[in-house]
């Protein structure tokens, strides 16, 4: 495979790459940030502004 004495060459990371790693962590890190430090029930009525939620994005039965 490799003649003695040489190393196996290492491909270095694209930039391309490398911000796209660190757009997913960012996303992950954002997500994970919110469901730690919100409390359950601590959307409210109050907290979400007029027409943000359509009768689409509601599941059937979810809202009585």
């Amino acid at each position: 495979m490799f003649s003695e004495g040489t190393k196996p060459r290492v491909r270095r990371p694209s930039a391309a790459m490398i911000v796209a790693c660190l757009a997913l962590f960012v996303a992950l890190g954002g997500a994970s940030y919110a469901a730690v430090k919100l409390k359950p029930g601590s959307v409210k009525t109050k907290t979400i502004k007029n027409g943000a939620v359509k009768e689409a994005k509601i599941a059937n039965g979810a809202v009585t």
